[in-house]
């Protein structure tokens, strides 16, 4: 049986103040669905 530790994934996250085609370019690279958004270390938001 596997770890746990496996399948846990850090949360992918991106700065407010980054563009909008900067969260494109990380969600295709990284083919991940959704980031995070963060301001000042706290989730604001997801796109």
């Amino acid at each position: 049986m596997k770890h746990a530790s496996v399948y846990k994934h850090s949360p992918k996250t991106i700065k407010l103040e980054s563009s909008l085609g900067d969260a494109l370019k990380r969600i295709i690279d990284e083919k991940k669905s959704r980031i995070l958004v963060t301001e000042n270390d706290k989730i604001t938001g997801i796109v």
